[in-house]
């Protein structure tokens, strides 16, 4: 046992974030699970399977937001190792029609 505690962090999809090209430790961590969540399959270039698939789309509300937490679970857990998701919680709707999720994470 190495006496580590892990870090639990709470990220909200509806936060806005800037990029810190200078992020370093858990920061940075937290950043890439950040832009994960934020972002839509074959919506980068150079990596068109990174992000989200949107299979949510266009469904019905109770099976978009069940389809999309276990997108958000998978993403994360396919794309950044070092972060395990301990919850996915649906927060609501917003104005432009966008599932909000409450994502904690543990480093």
């Amino acid at each position: 046992m190495s006496g580590v505690i892990p870090l639990q962090v709470v990220i909200n999809t509806a936060d806005h974030f800037e990029i810190d090209w200078g992020a370093r430790g858990y920061e940075a961590i937290v950043q890439n699970v950040m832009t994960l969540i934020n972002t839509q399959i074959y919506e980068v270039a150079y990596d068109r399977l990174l992000g989200l698939p949107g299979k949510f789309l266009g469904r019905p509300l109770p099976e978009a937001i069940a389809i999309a937490a276990a997108e958000i679970y998978d993403v994360i857990s396919s794309h950044e190792p070092r972060a395990t998701v301990r919850d996915v919680e649906f927060t609501g709707v917003d104005d432009d029609g966008n599932l909000q999720f409450r994502v904690v994470i543990e480093i």
